[in-house]
């Protein structure tokens, strides 16, 4: 076996090698540490380590002051001659030097000189690149490489001689096309000839009546809808170029988009060897040296080793930024054990979808973190990127799903941990049922056994799939609560009605929701999608993978991220949508399909989409209905259709004095009969009662029951009858109970909570006036406690927090309506603390939230400027024009065009805040307002109610 060159090189070497680079990085390793550390050397280290410690010193000095040079002479003026040539422009400027256009005497053409300044002499290493780029250069012929014609030195000036090649880099290219990128021409022959006459100015040739006709090359550059096409032509040019050095022994090390030329006709050209090196042996920089641009460079550049895979990465790299218009990552250190080291970059369809799918993948290909994984030569590239040009196949693998999420738990090694024992049994699955398939060969029985055997094992991966899903994700219905202000909050519930799980057991599974929560089960979703894959004809297997997906959309909706819920909610629809009609599971899919649609519906009413809200329930209504019963339906159906009627009934257009809904046309009863939707909800409480008859330990039912009898809005009494108010102590009653049996389900608390604060107090403008009576300040301080529980024990659900808003304002408002102003603004500042930090901590919730948010503080600001005291009136009207000019902005938000709370609150911040400003003008006292004024300004009513 060949040994390593390193392992013959004497142990003393490879410390001082070592302790070079430290004091080259800039570090001060001390020279005690590694005689202490290396005994056997001690004596010579002492001697020697000094000396290369100062050397060291000496080489950073003499780069700092050749990089100082630099500086200062950035602005000195070209020279008007060198040797044969007239300076006509400078052109570009690199790292080794100054490119001008120039013309030759001789001969009578424009050519390109490239010129290392004198104050580069300063690094001898400078001079030893510039040396070698130029030989490279000249050793390479191709057509795509820009060759040298030949060099030269006057008065201490190194140069050599390039042919004029009238383009621009391609990073300028992407420059432009970026600043495009919002709206205008993405045409990049259009903006490569007006990058190039800008710097160039008009061709000499070209007629002026118009553009000259476009090659076949530029031909790929001018259709805007063929942009990645174009991308794919500019890399298979440098591809083309590498593939030829790389065959002729000399490596780039330096690709990126700065060094890659487009002329006007769109031909490509590989500049800049002066990192360029021999394959086989070692060139003027250390071995072990990183060298390169720090943003294009190869994962192994940065521990100082590079090969023919090393440009390929590069150049993977200038294509993902031309593709995607973005760079691949936002930052890469240099360090080798740093974060770079373990990133990968964004799929580029996430970015543009529109990408096609063999140029990503041979984008991928290029970018593999091991050099193992990408291309092994450049002509192979090459080869991929004109097949895809030829709408040929590519010889390419695509990364399939399964490895992504392997690579996903090399990252997260915590979360994976979870993982793992699905992941066994998925191989054990596999195992069985290969074993199963070979005994078949053999004897009919007992293949029959191993196909049992092997069906028996996939039930059980399902099994515990299902039962991690159950404790991060338990089965959840959303339920809206009618009541005015709670629009924003929508109730989730424990409720799948399911009695194969013991109650107990579901109460006992359930952990606290999170993002981090979230994201783990949208990965193990790929387990499901093997199983499915493997077991194609296993209906139960894809019936459990769209359950999976809308348990994750549960909890999105607990998260209060809305958008993405419903994205999870509409993949289970399909899913479902997809399954074969049997006859086994019919009812089980009616149920699901409607259980989802019901779930679409609830993230659009917390967005007060009440319209959209109402058609998703209807939906579900139109699915469980249309399913045939031969026989008694089970449970979980007949639980579902109760839900869903009780959905419909509290999304009927008078159903609720929501803060969603638009008031009619000359309506002047601000409390309307709520007659509509009553048949469902009395249908609903008929199927509940039935179902707690039959199992009254599934403590679902009792739980939706009392949220049946609830009365469906806040009104007075007298507006409802007798009965609503007897059905909200009912509600009260069955929830006490349900919260005695399971004090750990907080969604039990919630609803007690709520029902607790379902009291009237006219806290918002259009709710009128309402008796303030000791039994309703009861109630709020008893919902208080409860929901003070709720924040503390799960503080990652801001519907919880939202509620507990809501419940101090109520009882602001009745502080307030019964002159008990201290306390009433006590109640209203915490009330907007509350909000207000909801609103940070959790920015993906509705827009509503924020107007939530502006009332409490207008509300605030009416107590404080009632309470009469001049040091605070300026405090008063710079929070009332805060919240005017807040309400304002989110007035033109499309989001908000059915947002009651948002049309009435805007008026009212007005009319304050000129009163306040009237009154201060006039030095008048603050007092006080009539009946008639506190409807208009929404102040709270009187203790008589009148």
């Amino acid at each position: 076996m060949e040994r390593d060159a390193s392992d013959e090189r004497d142990p003393l070497d490879l410390l001082a090698d070592e302790f070079a680079l430290r004091c080259r990085k800039g570090e001060r390793p001390s020279v005690s540490d590694y005689a202490a550390t290396h005994p056997t050397y001690a004596e010579s280290i002492r001697q020697l380590f000094p000396t290369i410690g100062l050397m060291e010193q000496l080489r950073l000095k003499e780069n700092a002051d050749c990089r100082a040079a630099i500086r200062r002479t950035n602005s000195a003026r070209p020279p008007e001659h060198l040797g044969d040539f007239d300076i006509v422009q400078e052109i570009g400027r690199g790292g080794m030097g100054i490119v001008y256009e120039a013309e030759q005497r001789s001969l009578g053409r424009r050519v390109a000189v490239k010129v290392l300044p004198k104050h580069a002499l300063l690094c001898e290493s400078d001079v030893g690149r510039f040396e070698r780029e130029a030989r490279t250069a000249a050793r390479l012929h191709h057509t795509n490489i820009v060759p040298v014609f030949g060099v030269g030195e006057q008065d201490g000036l190194h140069y050599y001689v390039m042919p004029l090649v009238r383009g621009v880099g391609l990073d300028e290219i992407l420059v432009e096309l970026r600043s495009a990128r919002g709206g205008g021409s993405r045409d990049l022959l259009a903006t490569l000839r007006a990058l190039v006459t800008k710097k160039f100015g008009p061709r000499p040739s070209a007629a002026s009546a118009g553009e000259p006709e476009a090659t076949s090359q530029a031909a790929e550059l001018c259709d805007r809808r063929d942009h990645f096409r174009a991308a794919a032509r500019i890399g298979l040019g440098a591809a083309e170029a590498l593939a030829h050095a790389h065959a002729h022994g000399t490596l780039h090390r330096d690709i990126k988009p700065s060094n890659l030329l487009i002329d006007e006709e769109g031909a490509v050209y590989v500049a800049d060897f002066g990192l360029a090196r021999a394959m086989d042996h070692a060139d003027l920089s250390r071995s072990g040296d990183a060298v390169g641009t720090v943003r294009y460079m190869a994962p192994e550049q940065f521990l100082g080793r590079a090969d023919a895979r090393s440009d390929l990465y590069s150049l993977g790299l200038t294509l993902y930024e031309l593709a995607t218009l973005q760079p691949p990552f936002a930052d890469r250190r240099e360090a080798p054990g740093g974060r770079y080291g373990q990133a990968e970059p964004v799929r580029p369809r996430k970015i543009r979808p529109d990408i096609p799918r063999d140029l990503e993948t041979i984008v991928l290909k290029c970018l593999a973190h091991e050099p193992a994984g990408r291309y092994a030569t450049a002509a192979a590239l090459a080869a991929d990127l004109r097949a895809f040009l030829e709408d040929r196949p590519i010889a390419a693998r695509r990364i399939r799903r399964a490895d992504r999420a392997w690579r996903w738990c090399r990252r997260n090694p915590a979360l994976a941990g979870v993982s793992a024992l699905s992941g066994v049994l998925l191989i054990a699955v596999v195992v069985t049922a290969a074993a199963g398939y070979r005994e078949t060969r053999t004897a009919y029985s007992e293949a029959k056994v191993a196909l049992n055997r092997a069906e028996a094992t996939s039930l059980v991966s399902l099994a515990v799939l299902e039962n991690i899903y159950l404790q991060l994700s338990p089965d959840r219905v959303g339920i809206a609560s009618a009541e005015a202000g709670s629009a924003a909050c929508a109730c989730i519930g424990l409720g799948s009605g399911d009695t194969s799980c013991p109650a107990d057991q579901r109460a006992a599974v359930h952990v606290q929701a999170s993002r981090e929560t979230a994201m783990l089960l949208e990965h193990l979703l790929v387990f499901y999608d093997r199983l499915a894959e493997q077991a194609s004809n296993d209906s139960r297997v894809a019936l459990q993978s769209a359950i999976a997906s809308r348990r994750v959309g549960d909890i999105r909706q607990r998260l209060g991220q809305t958008e993405q819920g419903e994205r999870e909610y509409e993949r289970a629809v399909r899913k479902l949508l997809a399954l074969p009609r049997q006859q086994s599971i019919t009812a089980t899919v009616a149920t699901e399909l409607a259980r989802c649609h019901n779930e679409i519906g609830n993230v659009r009413s917390a967005r007060l989409d009440h319209t959209a809200a109402l058609a998703a329930h209807e939906e579900a209504l139109a699915v469980l209905e249309s399913f045939e019963q031969t026989a008694v339906p089970p449970a979980v159906f007949r639980y579902e259709l109760a839900r869903t009627l009780y959905l419909l009934s509290s999304r009927r257009p008078n159903a609720a004095e929501g803060l969603g809904r638009r008031e009619p046309a000359g309506e002047t009863d601000p409390w309307p009969q709520h007659d509509a939707g009553s048949e469902q909800r009395k249908r609903a409480v008929g199927i509940l009662e039935e179902l707690v008859r039959e199992d009254s330990g599934v403590p679902d039912y009792r739980f939706l029951l009392a949220l049946c009898h609830r009365p469906p809005g806040i009104a007075p009494v007298p507006a409802r009858g007798p009965a609503s108010g007897e059905g909200r102590h009912r509600a009260i009653r069955i929830l006490e109970k349900l919260k005695a049996e399971y004090p750990a389900v907080a969604d039990y608390r919630y609803e007690l909570t709520t029902t607790y604060a379902w009291v009237p107090v006219g806290l918002f403008p259009w709710q009128g006036q309402f008796a303030a009576v000791p039994a309703v300040e009861e109630n709020l301080l008893k919902a208080l406690d409860e929901s003070q529980w709720l924040v503390v024990q799960s503080p990652t659900i801001p519907h919880y927090a939202t509620s507990q808003a809501l419940i101090l304002a109520k009882l602001g408002t009745i502080c307030w309506a019964m002159h008990r102003l201290p306390e009433a603004e006590e109640y209203f500042q915490r009330a907007l603390d509350r909000q207000s930090t909801c609103v940070a901590e959790f920015p993906d919730l509705p827009c509503h939230n924020r107007v939530l948010t502006e009332f409490f503080r207008l509300r605030l600001a009416q107590v404080r400027c009632e309470r009469n005291e001049p040091e605070a009136m300026p405090q008063c009207e710079a929070m009332l024009k805060t919240c005017v000019e807040s309400l304002s902005e989110l007035a033109a938000n499309p989001e908000l065009a059915e947002d009651r709370l948002a049309r009435t609150s805007l008026p009212v911040a007005q009319a304050a805040l000129k009163r306040v400003r009237a009154r201060a003008g006039k030095g008048v006292e603050i007092t006080r307002s009539s009946p008639a004024a506190r409807t208009t300004a929404a102040a709270p009513p009187s203790p008589s109610g009148s």
